[in-house]
Formats: structure tokens, C-alpha cells, sequence
């Protein structure tokens, strides 16, 4: 079912949905595999990093970013 993949009002981003995690002045990707509410009332997610397939529970909404697409090289065939 399409429509369980995308964000409700609450939540920012979907299950499912590739993002990227701040962590210091680096960004990772990582799939949304679970949502909540933290201890500070601010969203928190689940989720699965792609590199290496650890999980990390509650990662606060505002280190989140949707993932973005990677760069093409149109130089090449």
C-alpha cells in the first residue's frame, strides 16, 4: 500500500524513506525504519545506516535531512 510510505502530519518523514544523519559536520545515509517521540517532545526515528547496516534508535527530527540524489557525470558513456 502506497499510502502507509508516506509522512502524516506529525512526523516529517516516512518508514521507508532514505535519509541522512548529522553526526558532527558529517552526513550519513540511512533508511527510516521505525518513528516516535523523544524524552525532549521532538520526533525521533529509527534508523538503519546504509555503509555498514547498523541501527541507531532516537535520532532527534533535526539532525534528519532527506537523502539527496547523487551526483551524475554526464561526462561519462
Amino acid at each position: 500500500m502506497v499510502s502507509s510510505l508516506l509522512p502524516d502530519q506529525a512526523h516529517s518523514f516516512a518508514l521507508g524513506e532514505t535519509v541522512e544523519r548529522r553526526i558532527d559536520s558529517d552526513w550519513f545515509p540511512g533508511i527510516i525504519v521505525n518513528r516516535g517521540q523523544g524524552e525532549d517532545s521532538y520526533y525521533s526515528y529509527t534508523i538503519k545506516y546504509v555503509d555498514d547496516g547498523n541501527v541507531e534508535t532516537d535520532c532527534p527530527e533535526y539532525d534528519l535531512r532527506r537523502a539527496t540524489a547523487p551526483r551524475v557525470d554526464a561526462s561519462r558513456d
